[in-house]
């Protein structure tokens, strides 16, 4: 029974994988990486990582590893891959996070983006993680169409950014990012 499992989970990752289109990333200098990590506070603005997460849903538990488009404020700010956590610096206010998966499977492409708001305080340090709920795509693309997918930002730990690559925002405009 437990090999069943898990074939039918690889079998189902391996499809939801099989088509993403990886993100060109901005990498930032070794330097820069190690401060970055040494999560030091700013008082004027808030430190946001965003990295990809969870894949909600799955037998196991288990990490996504979807390409992922970042969303600020209905924005786009840039990309991530799967070993990056992107870094950037917010003014204190409100703002809706949310992600897209960079993929051109039928499956993948009817998933709902959600906004997860958020107040961003000066000095804070905020980590957030994009999960991925899978819905009824367990039963193929017509369980998917009846119970679209959902990516979702969620708060995470600052230790689970500490084994990824750090990165800048592509796009951000500098009316929104700060760095």
């Amino acid at each position: 029974m437990k090999r069943l499992k898990l074939l039918v989970c690889m079998t189902i990752l391996t499809l939801l994988s099989g088509c993403n289109t990886p993100a060109k990333v901005d990498k930032v200098d070794d330097q820069t990486q190690i401060d970055l990590f040494r999560f030091e506070s700013n008082p004027n603005t808030a430190k946001v990582y965003i990295f990809t997460g969870k894949l909600i849903g799955s037998l196991f538990n288990s990490n996504h590893s979807f390409p992922a488009d970042i969303y600020v404020n209905t924005t786009q700010i840039g990309s991530i891959n799967k070993e990056n956590v992107m870094y950037f610096e917010l003014k204190p206010g409100n703002y809706d996070f949310s992600w897209v998966a960079r993929n051109s499977d039928l499956i993948v492409k009817q998933t709902v983006p959600l906004k997860s708001n958020f107040d961003v305080l000066p000095g804070q340090i905020l980590v957030l993680r994009g999960d991925y709920d899978q819905g009824g795509s367990h039963f193929g693309l017509i369980g998917a169409m009846i119970n679209h997918p959902t990516s979702v930002i969620v708060i995470a730990q600052q230790e689970d950014v500490l084994k990824k690559k750090a990165v800048t925002p592509q796009t951000c405009d500098p009316s929104l990012c700060i760095k």
